[in-house]
């Protein structure tokens, strides 16, 4: 069977390396040969611990906030899935720190959206309007079709509240508050040059909210513009206190 590999180097230095995927290929990123990048988001398909079908986006809803230009869109599994495209005006290196990233906190048991491979026709981009970037001073592209970054909304389609922040004085109703902790680990050991960010969702009738932690995307790289304390650290750092790291 095949494996994964990862490498997370600092700056603009590669991102991972994936060898050994179970159908035979090999494949190595390097940010020296821009056009390898393009094999990470084919890796995604063949990797062992990832996905073996991609999801198909049927409808684009609307365009996320945040700096990667993300789109909801409506998969054919019934469920919404926030979709980062290949040419989103971060760089493609985000897609695969997502993926990779929200896989290894999930595989330490932290709380991440289910994370997977969407698949948007060239149909469905060129009948959305809607779905474009946004480059700066008045250029604007259509969304690259084919394979994205997709992680499931948080929510969904079922009803309840999801908030994006909670003052420090509410943060004793959030029932997986230690898990802060163990996300500040994994932003540390794969170089999160962003701060964290985290939504926290209340079914209905439940009296607490769960934190679930998105946007990995500047995982594995560093920003030379902040101390390497603050990096990863959530901007209420009280939520490690008592776990022994509130001095990050």
């Amino acid at each position: 069977m095949g494996h994964l590999e990862h490498n997370f180097s600092n700056c603009d230095g590669l991102v991972l390396e994936v060898k050994a995927c179970p159908l035979g290929r090999q494949h190595q990123a390097s940010n020296e040969k821009g056009a390898q990048l393009t094999q990470l988001i084919e890796v995604w398909c063949c990797c062992e611990g990832f996905v073996e079908v991609a999801i198909t986006a049927v409808q684009g809803i609307r365009r996320m906030r945040g700096g990667a230009q993300s789109q909801l869109m409506l998969g054919a599994d019934g469920k919404l899935w926030v979709v980062k495209f290949k040419n989103n005006p971060q760089h493609l290196r985000v897609l695969a720190n997502e993926l990779i990233a929200t896989k290894m906190a999930e595989a330490v048991g932290l709380t991440v959206p289910q994370s997977d491979v969407v698949e948007v026709s060239e149909w469905l981009v060129g009948n959305s309007p809607e779905m474009m970037v946004e480059l700066g001073r008045g250029r604007r592209e259509r969304c690259e079709a084919g394979l994205q970054f997709g992680s499931q909304f948080v929510g969904g389609l079922m009803p309840g509240q999801v908030v994006d922040y909670l003052p420090e004085s509410q943060m004793d109703e959030v029932r997986n508050l230690a898990e802060f902790a163990g996300m500040l680990v994994v932003d540390k050991w794969t170089g999160n040059c962003n701060g964290r960010q985290a939504v926290y969702e209340r079914k209905t009738r439940e009296k607490k909210y769960r934190a679930i932690f998105i946007d990995q995307g500047f995982c594995g790289g560093v920003d030379v513009s902040r101390s390497a304390a603050a990096r990863g650290v959530s901007a209420e750092p009280g939520v490690c206190e008592g776990d022994g790291l509130g001095e990050l």
